[in-house]
Order: C-alpha cells, then sequence, then structure tokens
C-alpha cells in the first residue's frame, strides 16, 4: 500500500470538479453539533459568571473549557489513476480499480477553520493483509497487516485537509474502510472497494 501525503493537487482538482461531493452521515453531523452546542453552553456560562462576579472559590474551581474542535462543513473522496506523468485521471464513484502504483483514492475534509495545523488521525483498514506497507515515520501498522493509522499535522488549504493512498503489489481488493478523528472525535468514515480490472 503507497500512501502519499497531502496531495495538494488532488485536493484542488476534488474541490474544482466536485467530484464525489456529499454532506455525510447525519450522525456525524449530529455529533459535531452536540459538541459545537456543549463547548457554546460551557462559554456562555463562563462569560455570565465574569459578568456577574463569580466568588474566588468558584473560579478556582471551574473546569477549562475545552478546546473548539473545527467542525467539518464539506467532505469529498475520489478515485484516480495515476498517469506516468504524475497527472490524476478522476473517476466517480467508490470503486478504485487494482492497478499497483496507478489506482489511487483520496478524501478530504473541509474544516470551518483555515489557519494552523490540524492534528488528525486516519486509519485505513484493508480486508486482508496489505503485500506491503510503504514506511513512514508518522505511521503505525496493525500486527496482523490489515490496519494502518497515520497521525498527521495537515494545514488547511482554503479549509481542506486530506490524504491520499495508491493500490501496491500484492493488496487485497475487497472493502475497505478510512475512519477519520480529530481530538479523538471520529468525524469521517469513508468505505470504499477495490476491484480487479475485467
Amino acid at each position: 500500500m503507497e500512501n502519499v501525503i497531502a496531495m495538494k493537487y488532488v485536493f484542488a482538482l476534488v474541490v474544482a470538479a466536485g467530484v464525489g461531493s456529499f454532506a455525510g452521515p447525519a450522525s456525524a453531523q449530529m455529533d459535531w453539533l452536540s459538541i459545537h452546542l456543549d463547548h457554546q453552553r460551557e462559554e456562555n456560562l463562563r462569560q455570565h459568571q465574569q459578568r456577574m462576579g463569580t466568588p474566588d472559590a468558584e473560579a478556582k474551581a471551574e473546569k477549562p473549557s475545552a478546546p473548539v474542535l473545527p467542525r467539518v462543513v464539506d467532505r469529498n473522496f475520489i478515485v484516480y489513476l495515476r498517469g506516468q506523468d504524475g497527472t490524476p485521471d478522476v473517476r466517480e464513484g467508490d470503486v478504485v480499480p487494482y492497478l499497483p502504483r496507478e489506482g489511487c483514492w483520496a478524501w478530504g475534509l473541509r474544516l470551518d477553520v483555515d489557519a494552523g495545523a490540524v492534528d488528525v488521525v486516519e486509519t485505513l483498514t484493508l480486508p486482508e493483509p496489505a503485500g506491503t506497507w510503504e514506511a513512514h515515520a508518522s505511521t503505525l501498522y496493525s500486527d496482523d497487516g490489515r490496519s494502518a493509522t497515520n497521525h498527521l499535522s495537515l494545514v488547511p488549504d482554503d479549509g481542506w485537509i486530506g490524504n491520499a493512498w495508491c493500490v501496491g503489489d500484492g493488496d487485497p481488493t475487497g472493502d475497505h474502510k478510512i475512519i477519520v478523528e480529530i481530538a479523538d472525535v471520529v468525524v469521517a468514515t469513508f468505505d470504499f472497494t477495490v476491484e480487479k480490472v475485467k
């Protein structure tokens, strides 16, 4: 499996073409809404207590508010073939052709922030062990050879962050899954299939 970390030209193409754009599952949207509302309630209470003059003992006992998490406002998943000149040939759908070093996929998330790095954990799970995993310092591999977990620090480009992978020699066909987390919260999942070309 070949990991192509943060291929900006692919995501620029995703945004320009709008390929595979969708709003995401309602459950993920509700999770983000719940986190956002909880934070807003804490912030409103803190501001009210400051205005009303909170006693010192209560102020010291007050828990620090949780960091504000970026909200996912759009997402994309694309399949593409990597040409010999490096230009991607984008395909619609969620089926990646089994063409080692040519059949690729990329996911992208548009966040409501556009400054500073965002720490992301991305886990790719295969139906069977990979033929080979390309070594990256920021990647941990499961003992069974089926999963790779990337710890990435990504800087949004017009709000977009993402990652890309390509099929490697000996990689399995079948159902694949990518789970993306920010601050230990699952913000997106992408299910797709790798199939042999007929």
